[in-house]
């Protein structure tokens, strides 16, 4: 009533002389209207004041305090950290430059408030209009960094945002498609590369570079690479397997049959002594580049397989161009030098060994792999493919060596590779299950290994395929027809898969799926006899013999000169008790024979035939004729000298059933004996004579015999189980 403000409580005051009235950690007075650095527990001064009668003026012009809360420790935490809410924000009637001088007033830091009770008086009149004329009052000032505070805080709230978003944009989201292409890999393949340098002898880079394009993107476990030989393999279906180029067109072709989203090609050029390759991306579906042309340089051509060089420049362009993010491009691809030869020569001639084997040219598939492992001598793979091109030529002595190389260099092999490599090594077979958190084989080492094989590398369908043969020969058909259809649902084009169906059906019982299998693979291989051929040995297990000899008849129609259907044809009028015509059939595939195990084989059969017809003097001449052949081919080093022994093995154990059927038992024992050494089948030689000992009354000699077979046998089973 009497226009009178009456002061009741100020904070905490400072003396004159400087002492302060509190201790350092503790407050005093009231907390509402105590300053930042009051309810810090830090020295004060008159700026504290400032701040306090701030906290007065807002209370007054608004009707509540600037910072509220019932408990003491939330107000101090909002004294320190909260802003008050606009004054014209709880009444708009108050004039903005009276809003601006209570703002100044609380100000958290110090330095940012009214310095002295003389310059907020002076704002003060300056509102009031007694001031001088055009003054601008400090507090506008204040008001002025209090927005630049809060745009900088905001800018701070929305550059984290922004890099958040970033993170998300540029690490987060690549890592999660990254995850869905590992579930669902995408498909490539390269066909060969144009050369344009007019350069001849340049000519091998065509299919070179493109398979070790292949193996250095073997390992990512986001593309899903189809290999040279893959490509070989179906330019063979479309009757196009002696043409070396595939261009764009055939190219895709395959790639559809294939079921293969993404095609490879290019082509490699050079300037001097430069070279230049580039490659295109093409969605197979669409015919549509992806992207941009992939570049890369090398000052030689060496420089194709250096580290770093032209190849795995292009690998990581192409795992990036295929939707692989950068971070997983760099975790999954090595280089070329680290999985493979980094010499041209060494990977042209492996090239050429390898298609030669493909070809059934076993001797000139040895030529170029022993001219690559010379080149390279740590090539794991070209030993790999010299091993198996050696065994199946009978030279077991120089397999080994082959072999014990592949596994001696396998480290510098893709994973892949060691999978394949380690086959035929129980101590890789070990180690790479144990590196890949697996347990060891067990008993059945091969049927354990090839199932943690496909479990590894789940989208590779040759995988798939030998894991399936295996359970074939294992007996569990069932299983084995699974792994053929997840083999052709991973790769369309792999038809040998559909045979392999036909033989399982055919053991089920199941002869029309058996027959429907076999002729999916000859439509799908128009030209190719094999699946007639293939029709006619299940239906033998069908025992629907006439059926069978028309596929055979279908399979010759197709290629005359074969000597395996002549064989089965053979096998089918046996199984008719034709002894006749089993015996001409044999012949006749022993005349067309064109290689010295096709003419072995054949005149065996031949002579077999004959032997169970009792035909006995003609069984044994044709076993001479056979051993003459052998002897000769062996020394025109046609076949090895294991070869020959497998050959005269098999000649003197049936030379022994003559003799033995028409009671010769000297010679009968004798052929026994020759063949028990060739072939090392001690326990069956033992049979054997005991058979003949019972024919001559010999009966003392029997459990003999048959502690011996028992004693073979059991060592048998132990160094078997040794090895495991």
């Amino acid at each position: 009533p009497h226009n009178e403000v009456k002061i009741l409580d100020f904070g905490l005051a400072k003396l004159g002389g400087g002492s302060v009235l509190t201790k350092t950690g503790t407050t005093l007075g009231t907390a509402a209207y105590m300053s930042p650095e009051q309810a810090r527990g830090e020295q004060v001064d008159r700026k504290s004041d400032i701040w306090s009668l701030g906290a007065v003026l807002y209370e007054l012009l608004t009707g509540q305090r600037a910072f509220l809360s019932d408990y003491g420790q939330a107000l101090v935490y909002s004294i320190l950290n909260d802003e008050p809410k606009r004054v014209r924000e709880l009444r708009p009637d108050v004039p903005e430059v009276v809003e601006q001088i209570v703002g100044k007033a609380l100000e958290k830091n110090p330095q940012d408030r009214y310095q002295t009770a003389e310059e907020m008086l002076a704002d003060l009149k300056i509102a009031r209009g007694v001031g001088a004329p055009g003054g601008t009052i400090a507090a506008a000032e204040g008001t002025s960094r209090r927005q630049k505070k809060t745009l900088r805080r905001k800018i701070v709230v929305w550059g984290t945002a922004v890099t958040i978003l970033a993170i998300g944009i540029f690490i987060v989201m690549p890592l999660l498609q990254d995850q869905a292409l590992a579930s669902h890999p995408r498909g490539i393949a390269f066909i060969s590369l144009e050369n344009k340098t007019g350069d001849a002898s340049l000519e091998y880079l065509r299919s070179v570079l493109s398979d070790v394009l292949c193996t250095s993107l073997g390992d990512s476990k986001y593309i899903r690479v189809t290999r040279s030989d893959r490509m070989r393999e179906m330019m063979k279906q479309i009757g196009k397997d002696t043409v070396e180029f595939i261009n764009r067109e055939t190219g895709l072709l395959l790639c559809k049959r294939a079921g293969i989203d993404v095609m490879g090609v290019g082509s490699y050029t050079k300037a001097g002594p430069i070279f230049l390759a580039e490659l295109e991306l093409i969605d197979v579906n669409t015919g549509e580049r992806l992207g941009g042309p992939l570049r890369a340089r090398g000052h030689d051509v060496e420089s194709f397989l250096k580290e770093d060089g032209i190849v795995d420049d292009l690998a990581r362009q192409v795992s990036k161009g295929m939707g692989v993010s950068r971070f997983s491009t760099q975790a999954t691809l090595k280089p070329v030098a680290e999985v493979s030869s980094s010499s041209l020569e060494a990977q042209a001639y492996y090239q050429r060994g390898k298609r030669e084997y493909y070809r059934f040219m076993y001797q000139d598939a040895r030529r170029f792999l022993e001219l690559a492992v010379r080149k390279d001598s740590s090539f794991a793979m070209a030993w790999y493919w010299l091993f198996y091109d050696c065994n199946d030529m009978g030279d077991k002595a120089a397999a080994k060596i082959a072999h014990d190389h592949a596994v001696r260099n396998a480290a510098k092999a893709t994973e892949r590779d060691r999978f394949m490599i380690a086959e035929s090594d129980s101590t890789l077979r070990i180690s790479l299950l144990k590196s890949s958190g697996r347990e060891g084989a067990g008993g059945d080492w091969s049927l354990a290994f090839y199932k943690a094989r496909c479990e590894i590398f789940p989208f590779d369908a040759e995988f798939r395929f030998w894991y399936g043969l295996h359970l074939r020969a294992s007996e569990k058909v069932t299983q084995a027809i699974a792994e053929f259809e997840k083999t052709l649902q991973l790769d369309p084009a792999f038809v040998i898969a559909y045979n392999e169906l036909g033989y399982c059906y055919a053991i089920q019982g199941q002869g029309d799926k058996s027959i429907q299998a076999l002729e999916r693979d000859a439509e799908l291989e128009p030209g190719d006899p094999n699946p007639f051929h293939s029709m006619a040995e299940c239906l033998i297990i069908l025992g629907r013999y006439d059926e069978g000899i028309s596929k055979c008849e279908a399979a010759l129609q197709v290629k005359p000169e074969l000597t395996g259907p002549r064989l089965t044809m053979a096998r089918l009028y046996f199984m008719k008790e034709d002894y006749d015509n089993a015996i001409k059939w044999a012949a006749l595939s022993s005349e067309k024979a064109s290689t010295t195990p096709e003419l072995a084989y054949s005149l065996w059969w031949q002579a077999w035939y004959l032997a169970w017809s009792g035909r006995l003097r003609e069984s044994e001449e044709v076993l001479r004729a056979s051993e003459r052949k052998t002897s000769l081919e062996y020394q025109k080093k046609n076949i090895t000298e294991s070869g020959k022994k497998y050959f005269l093995g098999r000649i003197s154990w049936l030379r022994a059933w003559c003799a033995y059927e028409k009671g010769d038992w000297k010679n009968a024992r004798l052929d026994v004996s020759n063949w028990a050494k060739l072939e090392n089948m001690p326990w069956f030689s033992q049979f054997c004579l005991g058979l003949i000992d019972l024919q001559q009354g010999k009966t003392d000699s029997i459990p003999i015999r048959l502690q011996r077979m028992r004693d073979t046998l059991m060592a048998i089973s132990q160094r078997d189980t040794a090895r495991e």
